[in-house]
């Protein structure tokens, strides 16, 4: 999921930098895992998403 400037400052995440109105952040959402537990996390990149945004 793509997050914009103000979603970023809404879920309180944190860039390692000011957040502008132009940042953008590439986050993975997840369900929390239990303690103890284990959970798998596959990611696939977008190959032809980058080029849009300028990655």
């Amino acid at each position: 999921m793509l997050t914009r400037a103000s979603a970023i400052t809404k879920r309180g995440i944190d860039v390692g930098s000011e957040i502008k109105p132009d940042t953008d952040v590439l986050a993975i959402w997840f369900d929390a895992v239990e303690e103890g537990a284990s959970k798998r996390l596959r990611i696939t990149e977008i190959p032809w998403y980058y080029p849009k945004v300028g990655f």
